[in-house]
């Protein structure tokens, strides 16, 4: 996700949050991370994942 480019993984959700904020990430996008659980993701590929499947 192009979004979360620049992210440094495992990461939480609101380092993910600010990391597509700076990215300019659309509402729509930020609304769905903001909704995910408040964990640590390990890579890339599961917070992408977990906001596919919400989205």
């Amino acid at each position: 996700m192009a979004y979360l480019d620049g992210a440094m993984f495992p990461c939480s959700r609101a380092e993910i949050l600010i990391c597509a904020e700076d990215n300019e990430a659309p509402d729509c996008i930020l609304d769905v991370i903001e909704s995910m659980p408040n964990v640590q993701y390990s890579t890339v590929r599961e917070a992408d994942a977990l906001c596919y499947c919400m989205a």
